[in-house]
């Protein structure tokens, strides 16, 4: 067993954000729990010492085990939206967050034991009878990836998904160790870094931010769905167009974007996402992470996809099988500018009357992603400011209504 442990403080709001004094509790992997359980610190030794100032509520939650060894991995920040959103479903009221969802509490430290707490599963005594020496417990691989430092991975795999003018192809990058995982946290990406000639003769680098298309539980490797732009060309799209199986790139990483916490709210909630080419990919991975367990059965999405032609459109069939299987959660609803004599989809590209019509309205417990190439993004919501931020909502969103804490900008 793995365990991490996390120790966090929530500041106390009128009645407090404790719903009930105790012990502490567990939570049963059936309940859709990420953590173990949770001990209430400054209730269980409240009158003995000072566990917390006053006005604050101290939890001391425990992560990982046998069943969730990837969670040891997980970034600090990763394992607070974490807890946060467990507690919320348990011992903490609403008033932890303030108007905009986001958390009051202080995380106080992260304690992580590759090798902790036995747990034993029925039928163990038996099987270390049937054993001659004690089993030896497996260290766990080191991390795949790191925010910090430049790690090099290789091309081992390299497919075309589609043809055409600018044609996007899927580059599969493998870890040094394969039992290793990306274990990114949604919704996240990674940097990709090449060495460059630059425009005045000079050695230097290209850095680009790429969203993988692959689950953060794929043990050995990750995918990329990347663009070639021809014209103008681009620096990192056509660097990678030229990689053979076996030459190498660099990766740091992840950058986390928006947290699942944030995306999924506190409530009922409707997504509408709005994509175009390779925009899908932070799409894809924030639907699948919230089917992947059936635990946030109150989200649904509704992904408006939009593409030049039908040959255009990458991994469509995870998407429709996404579709088929999770119809009351998850609608997908293509867009084609060059539609053939056979499709029966959306034509044109997204109009106002198309988000409308199939986005959720603009009020409280909505929330509508965009993610695509600039001329869409100035159209639909406005395009993100050079420093990354999300700037001002405008275009087609605006005018219909919603608000900049509606939407959010890849």
């Amino acid at each position: 067993m793995s365990p991490g442990r996390g120790d966090a403080a929530w500041q106390r709001s009128g009645a407090g954000p404790l719903r009930h004094p105790g012990f502490g509790e567990l939570h049963p992997r059936g309940q859709g729990l990420r953590s173990l359980g949770v001990i209430y610190a400054s209730a269980l030794f409240a009158g003995v010492d000072a566990r917390a100032p006053p006005g604050w509520g101290t939890f001391v939650a425990f992560f990982g085990g046998a069943h969730d060894p990837g969670a040891v991995r997980l970034s600090d920040e990763a394992l607070a939206d974490e807890l946060h959103r467990d507690l919320l479903r348990g011992v903490l009221s609403r008033s932890a967050c303030d108007a905009e969802g986001r958390t009051r509490g202080t995380i106080l430290g992260v304690r992580r034991w590759e090798q902790g707490i036995p747990q034993y599963n029925l039928g163990h005594a038996e099987t270390q009878q049937s054993h001659c020496a004690t089993p030896v417990v497996p260290a766990l691989p080191p991390p795949a990836l790191s925010s910090t430092e430049w790690q090099t991975l290789t091309l081992v795999k390299k497919e075309l998904l589609t043809t055409g003018a600018n044609p996007t192809a899927l580059y599969r990058f493998a870890f040094a160790d394969p039992s290793q995982h990306a274990n990114l946290p949604v919704a996240s990406c990674l940097l990709t870094r090449a060495p460059v000639t630059k425009k005045d003769g000079t050695p230097g680098f290209a850095v680009r931010p790429y969203t993988p298309i692959s689950a953060p539980t794929s043990a050995g490797f990750l995918d990329l769905a990347v663009k070639t732009y021809v014209d103008p060309p681009g620096v990192m799209s056509s660097h990678m167009a030229e990689m053979k199986e076996g030459d190498t790139l660099e990766f740091k990483g992840p950058i986390v974007k928006l947290s699942l916490e944030k995306i999924v709210g506190q409530g009922p909630r409707e997504i509408g996402m709005v994509a175009g080419g390779t925009g899908l990919t932070p799409m894809l991975q924030i639907a699948e992470e919230i089917l992947r367990e059936g635990a946030l059965s109150s989200v649904s999405m509704h992904l408006l996809f939009a593409n030049v032609a039908e040959e255009d459109i990458i991994v469509r069939d995870r998407l429709d099988a996404l579709a088929r299987r999770h119809p009351d959660q998850f609608k997908v609803t293509y867009f084609v500018e060059k539609p053939s004599a056979a499709w029966r989809g959306e034509t044109g590209r997204v109009s106002g009357d198309a988000l409308r019509r199939l986005l959720p309205p603009p009020r409280e417990g909505s929330l509508v992603l965009v993610c695509g190439p600039p001329p869409m993004m100035a159209a639909v919501s406005g395009a993100k400011l050079k420093d990354g931020s999300q700037g001002e909502l405008s275009g087609m969103l605006k005018d219909l209504g919603y608000s900049s804490s509606l939407v959010f900008k890849f």
